[in-house]
């Protein structure tokens, strides 16, 4: 990848937690270097926050 290519394909996972080491030097080694991908991860981590709130809540069944 050269400096120039940008690591969007990357960002989403990257803001989950789910890429391999590799990956994540790469996006980490990127972002330090593009304010446009450090905005765009912004977004991504602020989705990621909200994803435990997308789920309705429910109780435990009541034979518990």
């Amino acid at each position: 990848m050269t400096p120039q290519e940008h690591i969007k394909d990357l960002i989403p996972g990257y803001a989950l937690g789910c890429l391999d080491p590799q990956e994540n030097q790469i996006v980490e080694a990127h972002l330090a270097a593009c304010p446009d991908c450090r905005e765009e991860l912004g977004v991504y981590q602020n989705i990621a926050a909200d994803l435990p709130l997308a789920a309705p809540e429910i109780g435990p069944p009541a034979y518990l």
